[in-house]
């Protein structure tokens, strides 16, 4: 199976992949642009559509920023692509998706024509409060256009990388990753403070608003370029603003990448508008100094706060790793430097390819447990068929109606051992028996005392012995299957994880039909034995007058009741096993045993 890792990114676009059947070589970079490397192979984040056709397409060169339909930075949460003034951004995005999913498709065949999973990622900021809502609706939208089995946090992502390169270790790490639209933060070490998840609206597309404002405020030729183009830009439907801070975006990038002193921005309006000759910027030539002391010292500033912050959630990390396609700013590395200890801080050599890479490793790590799972659930099956299960129904009922039983037979007696329980002939008109006996303690007295106990129990009032029976039955159930789960995930995870079976069987005990002739020959039979002399059984219809004397037959009476079972009906057994069934399966699946035993996957 090919797990395929694609990271939507506010900037740039990467996909990266993880064979199953090949894990010797791990992740590779898929195509997106059947390019020489895979800087080439991936894309801006940034469409538009072909002038002449009127096709979406990827951009090409600056000429497209003169496309009516160019987009970019258009990445965001559905509850604001769904604003009416984000229309054309949730467009183009949607056109965007599309055309990576095509592209990946042609230019890596070999993927899809074996079975695929696709895994996307979000930024972790998303979600904040815990509920997923805004994760499910980015899924339910990327599954408009793709087959998306599952979105994870862009700092997971970021984490499961590194990860993967230090193998399990129990040394702390705090993975910062930088994008265009945010800064993800990922921790997981030990003691207090073991996790942290979270990410900031921080990311390094603020470096060209930033200089976009700032030009905004202090060049008053960039004011008459954006209002000659204003007009135009309407009639047309052209995108200054967005046009602009992608071009400064894109001089950013080879800024830094290239670790040059001096930003260029030699920028004119007829790029955009082919009519107007503006030079959109006047001072076109910004030094180094100036852009981070100067136009950046506010974005600075959250950021530095932002790592602050992270810092006092967490335990001090034993690597603090700095990644992301904005970690190449070497003001960055400072100021994370700065924050943390120098020592400890390191980066990503392979930026560009963080949140995709680790996707995939997520995935494979995700497909690894899934195997597992399916293992555990497998095994549980295994040792506990139909038979095993009608077994542990029938004890567990007979345990629980003896709960409720005996101690009303136990009552009855202590009743005839104290002298209480008396003898009357109306009592035995229902059973056919006209004996002349005129005493008052004879074993006798437990046949009409036995039937009114089986009749109660099977006629109590609102089923009060029923629901207790079944009640506890249940419980007992539900302890031992989750017992067993628990040992199996013990064996094989060294862990236990959080089972919620809600066992709902129910035996109706009004349908069983309490045997009384049962209890009627053991009573005699018992009494024959007992009281049995050398030459003649033991009387039925004979008074006994000492304690001790009756004391003989209840104890043994007792012990009878003690070891009896009720044997339930096959269909009705068969009918609580198929109960019984169905609360376990409905708990026992791969996906939600997935998500109780997913943490297991970062340690």
């Amino acid at each position: 199976m090919y797990l395929i890792g694609i990271d939507f990114g506010h900037g740039e676009t990467t996909v990266s992949c993880f064979n199953t059947n090949d894990i010797i070589h791990g992740v590779r970079h898929l195509k997106i642009l059947d390019g020489g490397s895979d800087e080439e192979n991936k894309i801006e984040s940034a469409i538009c559509r072909d002038k002449t056709t009127g096709k979406w397409r990827f951009i090409n060169s600056m000429e497209d920023y003169s496309s009516p339909f160019f987009r970019a930075q258009f990445k965001d949460s559905m509850n604001e692509l769904l604003k009416p003034e984000r229309s054309k951004d949730k467009e183009a995005y949607s056109e965007f998706i599309r055309l990576v999913f095509e592209y990946i498709q042609k230019n890596n065949r070999s993927c899809f024509n074996d079975s695929f999973e696709i895994y996307i990622a979000c930024p972790s900021g998303w979600d904040t409060n815990g509920d997923g809502k805004l994760i499910k609706e980015y899924k339910d939208f990327m599954s408009n256009f793709m087959p998306v089995k599952w979105v994870i946090k862009e700092s997971d992502a970021a984490y499961f990388k590194f990860k993967n390169k230090i193998g399990n270790s129990s040394q702390s790490v705090l993975v910062i990753d930088i994008g265009s639209s945010t800064i993800d933060f990922t921790f997981y070490g030990n003691g207090v403070n073991t996790s942290l998840s979270d990410g900031k609206r921080h990311g390094a597309s603020f470096v060209e608003r930033n200089i976009f404002e700032y030009f905004k405020k202090n060049d008053n030729d960039f004011n008459i370029a954006q209002r000659e183009a204003e007009d135009v830009c309407n009639k047309q439907n052209l995108n200054w603003k967005g046009s602009v801070i992608h071009y400064i975006k894109k001089k950013k990038e080879d800024f830094y990448t290239n670790v040059r002193t001096i930003l260029n921005l030699d920028f004119h309006n007829n790029i955009i508008l082919p009519n107007l000759k503006k030079r959109i910027f006047d001072s076109i030539r910004i030094f180094k100094n100036d852009l981070e002391d100067n136009i950046l010292s506010d974005y600075v500033k959250d950021l530095t706060e932002d790592l602050k912050e992270v810092q006092q959630k967490i335990t001090t990390p034993n690597y603090v790793v700095l990644t992301g396609g904005a970690s190449r700013m070497p003001w960055l590395q400072e100021l994370v430097q700065n924050v943390f200890n120098e020592s400890i801080v390191e980066r990503d050599e392979e930026p560009s390819y963080v949140v995709s890479d680790g996707i995939a490793l997520y995935a494979y790590a995700v497909y690894k447990l899934k195997k597992q799972l399916i293992e555990i659930i497998k095994n549980f099956w295994s040792t506990n068929n139909d038979d095993v299960l009608k077994q542990l129904i029938s004890d567990y009922f007979n345990e629980s109606l003896k709960e409720i039983q005996l101690p009303k037979i136990k009552a009855i007696c202590d009743s005839f051992d104290n002298g209480e329980l008396t003898y009357n002939q109306k009592d035995f008109e229902d059973f056919g028996y006209n004996p002349e006996y005129e005493g008052y303690h004879c074993t006798a007295v437990f046949i009409p005392a036995m039937k009114k106990h089986n009749d109660n129990i099977l006629t109590d009032n609102n089923n009060k012995i029923s629901n207790a029976v079944n009640e506890s039955m249940n419980i007992n159930l539900r302890n031992n299957i989750v017992g067993k789960i628990n040992e199996i995930f013990v064996e094989s995870m060294h862990f236990t994880p959080n089972i919620n079976i809600n066992v709902n069987v129910n035996i109706d005990v009004k349908g069983l039909g309490i045997n009384n002739e049962w209890d009627e020959t053991a009573i005699t039979e018992l009494t024959h034995n007992i009281y049995a002399d050398i030459i003649f059984k033991g009387n039925l219809y004979k008074d006994r007058t000492k304690t001790a004397v009756r004391q003989k037959f209840t104890s043994e009476f007792y012990e009878i009741q003690e070891s009896a079972n009720v044997n339930l009906p096959t269909d009705m057994l068969k009918s609580a096993v198929e109960s019984l069934k169905k609360s376990i399966e409905s708990e026992l699946t791969v996906d939600k045993m997935l998500q109780k035993c997913l943490f297991t996957i970062y340690k």
